[in-house]
């Protein structure tokens, strides 16, 4: 194939899967029963018992929950025109349900995660219990990112009648609606519905209708003790379709012919802080950037985390990119459009940090030839997402979350190319590989 064959091949290839897994599953009664403290000044306990509750008993249930805030720009807000539900914290209620027991860390990983990560073990910690009623709702948010181990939310819908309260997902362009009301009210077994997803994936509550949807929800976390993933299965046979693709792009002397990066975008976002290594992630990966991570260590490509951060110079013409191995957040006096930011975003990345240009960018006039030649290509197969050097962020979490915020990354595949360039090949040759670079380029640069 030629150049550009292999490079849209690899690019049709790298795909994110739905980023969530959900079902039902059959519990045992006593799994479905609640203790809680009632609001007051006695707090005094009561139970449900949400096999078959009683009206009555879902209305003390939701009577003892306090109003549901949620985090905005690091505060917590009550706003019951963006948050309508009530909420118990751990300390104020004991659920029978065990996830672990039902087996849902195994129907999680399994979903989510293909290959050995499939297998993984992951920590299901009790967030909170939430009672939707009648016109209850919560739109769009993305949940706290509260720690670089984190991954995912776990919803798990409680069998008390309802109708509405679907949950719907947004990532990028696609949608998807998942809703237990009525399979949870037709079945005989006491049963609950689940959904597990990625944390930085949008999501909201629709408004109920009727009844009350009650649910707990669960903070996954990767088990630290079971990080190492070095030790990689037999690859699934859309990472053997995805291994072969990038070996045929590696491979070819015609794609980045004076060497580089090639660039891969990663579909999710994960919880950072100033200083957060990317290397940190290196084996906590979610979904379809997992899979990438899978095929570079079985292709044993020199592959790495990285931050891209990009702006235009204020003097003169041309951008400005880095990759960097850690996050920055504050650069105090360094303002966006300054030389010293870009010095100073490299000398925080101690271990790698490199001067980057995009196929078609123009760079600063000031730059000297030397300094050109050190400046490494990047050819991006997905969109690379930038990261902002300022402190404005905004969380849409469920609580307010100081510490840690969202951040994107970039997988990179570094190109080396020893002997004569392929380009160089090529004009003795009175080949085209160079205009198929070019072409490959700016295909590249429409996902920039």
């Amino acid at each position: 194939m030629s150049a550009n064959e292999n490079y849209q091949a690899l690019k049709a290839l790298v795909l994110s899967k739905p980023p969530y897994v959900s079902g039902t599953c059959t519990v045992s009664p006593e799994q479905l029963v609640l203790f809680y403290k009632t609001a007051g000044h006695d707090n005094a306990a009561r139970y449900v018992d949400l096999t078959k509750p009683s009206p009555e008993d879902v209305e003390a249930l939701a009577a003892a929950c306090h109003p549901a805030m949620f985090g905005c720009n690091g505060e917590d807000v009550l706003d019951e025109t963006y948050r309508r539900a009530g909420v118990l914290l751990p300390g104020d209620f004991v659920s029978g349900l065990n996830p672990a027991e039902v087996g849902l860390g195994h129907a999680i990983c399994g979903g989510l995660f293909e290959g050995s990560d499939g297998a993984r073990q992951v920590r299901m910690k009790l967030d909170k219990m939430n009672v939707y009623g009648e016109g209850a709702f919560f739109k769009a948010h993305k949940d706290t990112p509260r720690d670089t181990a984190m991954f995912g939310s776990l919803v798990i819908v409680l069998p008390a009648p309802h109708v509405g309260g679907a949950l719907v997902l947004r990532q990028g362009d696609d949608e998807w609606k998942v809703d237990f009301a009525e399979a949870l009210r037709t079945v005989e077994q006491p049963t609950i519905g689940y959904i597990a997803f990625f944390s930085d994936v949008e999501h909201e509550v629709l408004p109920v209708e009727s009844g009350k949807r009650i649910t707990l929800t669960y903070n996954l976390c990767f088990d630290d003790k079971d990080n190492d993933t070095s030790q990689l299965a037999a690859l699934s046979p859309h990472e053997d379709e995805l291994k072969h693709a990038m070996q045929a792009v590696v491979d070819d002397r015609s794609i980045l012919p004076e060497g580089g990066y090639l660039c891969f975008g990663l579909c999710h976002q994960y919880p950072v802080k100033e200083g957060t290594k990317t290397s940190t992630f290196d084996n906590r990966l979610k979904g379809a950037d997992a899979t990438l991570k899978r095929v570079c260590v079985s292709l044993r490509l020199n592959w790495r985390l990285a931050v891209f951060y990009r702006c235009k110079m204020m003097w003169g013409s041309g951008v400005r990119s880095v990759l960097a191995d850690r996050f920055v957040k504050d650069l105090g006096e360094c303002g966006e459009e300054t030389r010293d930011v870009w010095e100073e975003i490299l000398r925080r990345s101690r271990t790698h940090g490199d001067y980057v240009r995009l196929p078609r960018d123009k760079l600063p006039r000031y730059i000297d030839e030397e300094g050109r030649k050190s400046i490494k290509t990047i050819l991006p197969v997905s969109e690379i997402k930038e990261n902002k050097l300022t402190t404005q962020y905004m969380v849409y979490g469920n609580q307010a979350e100081l510490d840690h915020v969202y951040g994107w990354m970039a997988l990179v595949i570094e190109v080396t190319r020893e002997g004569p360039s392929a380009s160089e090949s090529d004009k003795q040759a009175g080949t085209e590989s160079a205009g198929g670079q070019r072409d490959i380029g700016e295909a590249g640069m429409e996902q920039a």
